[in-house]
């Protein structure tokens, strides 16, 4: 269970670096993405919290077996 979050988080990290890095490096990206952070900042809520819910489906699932 700690593994998974622990991976989702990281994921998560990764995913958000990788955009700020595609920002700063690519004046298309930086154009595309103006005026979208509030749909970015609701998709990171989404992710984080489908992260949340299969982490404890898969500890459930484990504790269960």
């Amino acid at each position: 269970d700690l593994v998974v979050s622990l991976a989702h988080e990281r994921s998560v990290s990764l995913l958000v670096a990788s955009f700020g890095l595609a920002r700063m490096l690519s004046p298309t990206v930086e154009a595309w993405s103006e005026g979208k952070e509030l749909v970015f900042g609701f998709a990171l809520v989404a992710i984080i919290a489908a992260s949340y819910v299969l982490a404890v489906r898969l500890t459930r699932r484990v504790a269960l077996a």
